[in-house]
């Protein structure tokens, strides 16, 4: 049993601890996919209790970081937005108002663009990476090597529009796969696939990737480059080579041109009309529902949550 002088002792030691700063932004298509994320990535317990992307979520974590040994080296304190994606201008400016986002120094930052394999929206992907971020470098946020992340919700949904549809080959899929894969290689980002905890339970080595990869640590993580469903591939492991094993006709360089991604990319990749929605896919209802909110209050919840948040830091 703990008594006053071994939790001052704690204390005293807690705060010889060092301590670092992240702030994490997560860019969802919907408010399922934020929800898939933060149940998988992050603790218990966290929830940006963002209703309708509408306005930015917002919420705090304080992490202990221990290596093997199981001796707390330092403490990992995150700040977790989400907003929509594909990125906005005025999601720029509503972050602006909590995030310094060209302070280049002090401001460590770290973007999740979320893509929903349960969406039938594949077409748009590429453009939808390329123009979110343009926009932010456009908008002068320091984008730096390793700090995005493409992660891929619900990828069994891949085998899905495979199996009750039509337009849905083995070929479509491996074109999403090394174009999204070559996105990454060009913009210098880690890419994620994963299926949905409806499918499989949580796993623990989730959480350890996702601190890993905010941390900058890519070298503690083994990729995955095989499984369809679960690709693993963090900043610094892939390659044109690897990217062209799987059709070697592919040329990882060109996607990021217009004429690619008009000519081929939205060509090639299949979309489904609305009859094999209504059949095959999940409803989005956030996409549909109209929702009406006051977005000047829904910020000024979100400030005072953000200086609480601060004030407990400075405790």
């Amino acid at each position: 049993m703990s008594n006053p002088w071994t939790e001052l002792l704690k204390k005293i030691d807690d705060r010889a601890v060092p301590r670092y700063k992240k702030v994490i932004i997560v860019c969802a298509p919907n408010v399922e996919s934020s929800r898939q994320f933060e149940a998988r990535f992050l603790p218990t317990g966290v929830q940006t209790l963002n209703e309708t992307l509408n306005v930015l979520g917002f919420d705090a974590i304080s992490l202990e970081i221990r290596p093997s040994n199981g001796r707390l080296e330092h403490f990992l304190d995150l700040d977790v937005y989400t907003v929509p994606f594909p990125v906005k201008s005025q999601s720029i400016e509503y972050l602006r108002a909590f995030v310094k986002l060209e302070d280049h120094q002090n401001c460590d930052i770290h973007y999740f663009f979320l893509l929903d394999w349960s969406m039938s929206n594949q077409r748009t992907w590429l453009r939808q990476l390329n123009s979110s971020v343009q926009l932010l470098q456009d908008a002068g946020s320091y984008v730096s090597q390793g700090s995005i992340t493409v992660c891929c919700m619900n990828t069994e949904h891949i085998y899905t529009w495979q199996k009750n549809t039509a337009q849905w080959l083995p070929r479509h899929v491996e074109f999403v796969q090394q174009s999204v894969r070559s996105f990454c290689l060009l913009k210098e980002c880690s890419l994620l696939y994963r299926t949905s905890l409806a499918n499989l339970e949580k796993e623990e080595t989730d959480q350890t990737v996702f601190v890993d990869i905010v941390s900058g640590d890519f070298s503690h993580i083994m990729a995955d480059l095989v499984n369809p469903s679960k690709l693993l591939i963090p900043f610094g492991s892939d390659s044109i080579g690897l990217i062209k094993t799987v059709c070697d006709s592919f040329d990882p360089i060109r996607v990021l041109e217009e004429e690619f991604i008009r000519k081929k990319f939205e060509t090639l990749v299949p979309t489904l009309d609305d009859s094999s929605l209504r059949d095959e896919a999940p409803s989005n209802l956030d996409l549909l529902t109209p929702y009406k909110v006051d977005i000047q209050q829904e910020l000024a919840k979100i400030y005072h949550k953000v200086q609480a948040q601060k004030a407990a830091d400075n405790v």
